[in-house]
């Protein structure tokens, strides 16, 4: 499985570290890269690609049917250096791509409005 990122940030210096979603029965999944990452910062505009996907501590390979639909993106851990008055994240797509036996299935979570970055150093 791969997840794809791209947001508007005030923070010069974002990585992020993990994404967890939450779906309507409020279950958390739990987002981390396992593999080569790919992320590039211009002007406030962060993008990245995770080119392995680990569920909670699990390798999230075929997994994309055990993922709901309808979910939210509820918390993003960052790890910067730099000191960012009121940093935040904003107009975030976190985009999950996977190969089933039949064809591949991607899904994609949004979130429009600014929230918080929970710092992870």
């Amino acid at each position: 499985m791969r997840a794809y990122i791209d947001l508007q940030t005030n923070i010069p210096d974002l990585h992020i570290d993990y994404v967890e979603i939450k779906d309507r029965s409020g279950n958390i999944y739990n987002f981390n890269p396992n593999n080569t990452s790919s992320w590039d910062l211009d002007k406030g505009h962060f993008t990245a690609e995770w080119r392995g996907v680990d569920i909670g501590e699990e390798d999230a390979v075929g997994r994309i049917s055990d993922i709901p639909y309808h979910c939210k993106i509820c918390a993003v851990g960052a790890n910067y250096d730099l000191d960012v008055e009121n940093p935040y994240i904003k107009g975030m797509t976190f985009t999950l791509s996977d190969y089933t036996d039949v064809a591949p299935v991607t899904r994609a979570y949004r979130i429009r409005n600014a929230m918080p970055v929970i710092e992870h150093t």
